[in-house]
């Protein structure tokens, strides 16, 4: 669903102007999903509109999968290697013994997340954005997710001078060269943001589902709408660092309890679908300007809101530094979107950003 909302200017959600489009010419919206957003099934839920669910499988041949949690703070799950559970290994060797294709999917690409001196503590992060650098062994630098920017690797601290550089965290290239370790025989493909053009999932679709790729690994471009006839085995990295609640109901198949859950803890929070929320984002040369005008913004505009407008911040943003610029950030919520709009009157044309019910805070 997330897919149906345009992050870039103009930013605006396809689903609210699909309703906004069927109101005017009295026709009616379906919006279907194995996974509906929470707000939407309120809302409906909610509403009297009806929610239809279909029990019917679209193939009749299909079987349910078999789901299970390997808890890696357990020594014994990991005698054969140090990140993969010695279960994964055995069920891709028997997938793979059967002349079938198997996916391992992790969040998070690069070689390892973090760059650090064992011996004061400094880890290497951008300059531009104040974010850790992540390794890319492959091209034997760290690299700057959000900016792109890239740095040689140290082989020693630059403020300690002592060679105990370390590198900690899991990634998708790492992930791919551990197992053309243990597999070496077999077919291996990578997609991430990665790849160059050639390399796609689009690109390699055919040898997608022809099965002639043995071991696909990769982030969320793998993870929806792929229909690969030969796949048997999927294995989630790290995949409690998504949400604990997520994993233990997604393994239940269990979305009526996850939303019972969820939905609880938004009304406790004041978050949607109870209100309405309106980022405004900053962005400026200096963090003294950023401050300086998130704050008298957020004067401006504590002045002519409601009574029904929760202004909070100004906070720097979670990415406060991006590509040599500084980010701070108002959260607004209202129970009408038009207490919202009418607070965008207030904002300056320059330096700001806004988005009107965002997927995202960070």
């Amino acid at each position: 669903m997330q897919s149906f909302k345009q992050e870039q200017s103009p930013r605006y959600s396809a689903l609210r102007a699909a309703s906004i489009l069927a109101s005017y010419h009295q026709a009616k919206v379906i919006i279907g999903s194995a996974t509906p957003l929470i707000a939407d099934y309120y809302i409906a839920e909610h509403s009297g509109r009806p929610i239809i669910t279909i029990d019917t499988k679209a193939r009749l041949d299909t079987t349910a999968p078999s789901v299970t949690l390997v808890d890696m703070t357990k020594r014994a799950s990991f005698k054969k290697h140090r990140f993969l559970s010695d279960q994964l290994i055995a069920q891709l060797e028997s997938t793979f013994a059967s002349g079938k294709q198997a996916l391992i999917f992790h969040n998070r690409r690069g070689s390892a997340s973090t760059t650090l001196c064992e011996n004061c503590g400094w880890s290497a992060s951008c300059t531009r954005c104040f974010t850790p650098l992540t390794l890319h062994a492959d091209h034997h630098h760290l690299r700057c997710h959000i900016c792109g920017n890239t740095e040689k690797v140290p082989t020693s601290c630059p403020e300690c001078h002592h060679a105990d550089i370390i590198h900690k965290g899991i990634g998708t290239k790492l992930i791919e060269s551990e197992l053309m370790k243990l597999f070496p025989d077999k077919t291996i493909a990578r997609f991430d943001g990665d790849n160059n053009d050639g390399d796609t999932v689009e690109s390699r679709y055919n040898d997608l589902y022809s099965g002639a790729i043995d071991l696909i690994i990769g982030t969320q471009v793998v993870a929806k709408g792929l229909d690969l006839p030969h796949l048997r085995t999927v294995g989630v990295i790290q995949a409690d660092a998504g949400g604990h609640i997520a994993v233990i109901d997604g393994i239940a198949q269990n979305y009526t309890h996850f939303y019972e859950a969820t939905i609880a803890e938004r009304q406790r929070a004041l978050f949607p679908p109870f209100t309405y929320l309106l980022k405004l984002t900053c962005v400026y040369k200096t963090e003294a300007a950023a401050v300086r005008n998130a704050q008298q913004l957020a004067r401006e505009l504590r002045k002519n809101a409601g009574d029904d407008v929760q202004i909070l911040g100004p906070t720097p943003a979670f990415y406060e530094r991006q590509r040599d610029t500084y980010r701070w950030q108002l959260v607004i919520k209202s129970p009408k979107r038009g207490s919202l709009t009418q607070l965008l009157t207030h904002v300056p044309a320059q330096h700001w950003q806004y988005e009107l019910d965002p997927l995202s805070l960070l």
